[in-house]
Formats: C-alpha cells, sequence, structure tokens
C-alpha cells in the first residue's frame, strides 16, 4: 500500500517540476521579464528571419525598399500574390507567376508556396562575420 501512495506523490511531483516553467512564464518571471527588471528592454535584438538587412538592387525595385527582414519579404510577397491573383484556383499551394514576379524571382512557370524563401534567398545580403 506503501509503494502505491508513493507512486502517486512521485506523479505530483513531477507533475509540479513540469508546470513550474509554464507558470513562471505565464506569471513574467521568465528571462524576458527579468531582463526588463535589470533595467533592459525585456526584448531580444531582432535576429534570424526578422534581422532587417540590405536587399539586392532587384529587390530594392519589386518591394520599394531599401533594407527589409525576410518576413516582412514573404508577407509582401503574398500581398503581391493575392493582389495580382496568382494562385493556381485549384491547387492554392501554387503560384503561377506573372511577368514581373518571374524575373524578380527566377523561377519557371509554376512554383509551390514553399519554394518562395528560397528563391528570395539570394535577394538578401549575407550577415557580415564580425
Amino acid at each position: 500500500m506503501a509503494s502505491a501512495s508513493g507512486s502517486a506523490a512521485s506523479k505530483a511531483v513531477k507533475l509540479a517540476r513540469a508546470a513550474a516553467p509554464a507558470a513562471a512564464k505565464k506569471a513574467g518571471t521568465g528571462t524576458a521579464a527579468a531582463a526588463a527588471a535589470a533595467g533592459g528592454e525585456g526584448r531580444k535584438a531582432a535576429g534570424g528571419l526578422n534581422l532587417v538587412v540590405p536587399i539586392s538592387a532587384a529587390g530594392r525595385k519589386f518591394f520599394g525598399l531599401q533594407e527589409m527582414s525576410r518576413i516582412d519579404a514573404m508577407k509582401q510577397m503574398w500581398v503581391y500574390i493575392k493582389s495580382h491573383n496568382l494562385q493556381d484556383p485549384e491547387k492554392k499551394r501554387n503560384i503561377l507567376p506573372d511577368e514581373k514576379l518571374k524575373q524578380f524571382l527566377s523561377c519557371k512557370d509554376r512554383i509551390d508556396m514553399t519554394e518562395i524563401p528560397g528563391l528570395l534567398s539570394p535577394h538578401f545580403a549575407k550577415k557580415s562575420a564580425t
């Protein structure tokens, strides 16, 4: 009988340990809150997909901006695709690029939506090693 209550107690301890990080995050005692309490902004510097970098001449012409993040480029690309009705009506994953988009992305007549980030990649400056 003692082992049954022992296993129930160990289950309760495991559940409490698992819930502790979530409760701390919900309460705002995570790293962002700790950084804010220490006098920081509480946010990390932009990096990865959110990093704003210079874009190619073709990208500047297409988007009308000197620099942007990859996330913003994808958002703008979807605005362009939807506003010009470039999705295949039968299979929405497929994009049927117009001449302007074909020239910008250097792509074929039909592309899958998952190919877009790779086709945009050459238009972004590589992060310089410091």
